[in-house]
């Protein structure tokens, strides 16, 4: 199990079905992932526009 065998009942209960939430491996619904670089504002949960979505250059 994740975390550990010194881990605390909380994060025990926490963690159970974690195995199945499927790992990186698993394909999108749609079968298409497109990863790009936004902006750092998405870091602020009070931000909540369309802009995020918007491709930044690096």
């Amino acid at each position: 199990m994740a975390g550990g065998a010194g881990a605390g009942p909380a994060v025990q209960q926490a963690l159970e079905g974690v195995e199945d939430l499927g790992g990186p491996e698993d394909q999108p619904a749609d079968g298409h992932l497109d990863a790009r670089p936004v902006s750092t504002a998405v870091n602020n949960v009070r931000n909540n526009d369309p802009h995020l979505l918007a491709p930044v250059s690096l």
